[in-house]
């Protein structure tokens, strides 16, 4: 078993196997809740706070992603 913890929004140039780490907790996400949906603009929220990104003037750069990984 082997954890990690990514600032995404601390750092905008992520390396690939960060990249890939997110994205898959994304996806994991994605088959366990419903979308949170912008109403005005339509878009999915959860890979945009995952990733530490910005949208509409909301600013996701402090969040953080634990990641739990088993062989």
């Amino acid at each position: 078993m082997n954890w990690r913890l990514v600032a995404s929004g601390e750092n905008k140039q992520l390396s690939n196997e960060y990249r890939q780490v997110l994205s898959k907790a994304v996806s994991i996400f994605h088959e366990q809740f419903d979308p949170i949906v912008d109403s005005s603009s339509g878009r999915d929220f959860i890979p945009t706070m995952l990733f530490g990104k910005n949208i509409r003037g909301q600013d996701f750069a402090g969040m953080y992603c634990a990641v739990l990984t088993v062989k």
